[in-house]
């Protein structure tokens, strides 16, 4: 697409132009968070299980970032413990969960009260050059989602010094 700017004023074209630049930032910005793993962490919430495995079915608080379908995840050890399949609000099926929400994850490959307990705290196990390319445009990222972001890094180097370095 090319973009035709018309204006009678000179200093008015270039103030559209300014603008059209900044829009188109932003848009580009969009478009690289669009296809990254975002930093999520969330609690489950005691009493809320209703499936232990295969998949686990499981209450949540979303403590802080976002969660997505086929977003793996991993514990406080960093130990990785299964994959987001679904996520549900209200019996409604829904792309994703920011913070605050209180969502029902099924989440593949873990068993309630083996791997994962109630009250435990998950986090999206981000890949080391997901994070690096988060990093990138982490000015366009909610404070909280910037907090949570530092957490995987702190749980992440303790097994890998070079985590989240390109």
């Amino acid at each position: 697409d090319v973009k035709v700017l018309q204006n009678d004023v000179i200093y008015r074209l270039i103030e559209d132009y300014e603008e059209w630049v900044e829009e188109e930032k932003e848009r580009i910005r969009r478009e690289k968070l669009k296809g990254l793993m975002r930093a999520g962490k969330v609690s489950i919430k005691p009493g809320c299980v209703f499936r232990s495995s295969k998949p686990a079915i499981v209450g949540v608080d979303v403590l802080g970032g976002i969660i997505r379908p086929d977003f793996p995840l991993m514990k406080k050890d960093g130990e990785n413990i299964g994959t987001v399949r679904e996520i549900q609000s209200k019996q409604e099926t829904i792309s994703e969960a920011e913070s605050g929400d209180e969502v029902a994850l099924s989440i593949a490959g873990p068993t309630v009260g083996r791997q994962i307990k109630e009250g435990g705290v998950l986090y999206v196990d981000i890949p080391s050059e997901q994070m690096a390319k988060l990093e990138e445009v982490s000015e366009m990222l909610s404070e909280d989602e910037k907090g949570v972001m530092e957490e995987i890094t702190s749980i992440k180097k303790k097994k890998d010094s070079a985590y989240g370095v390109m």
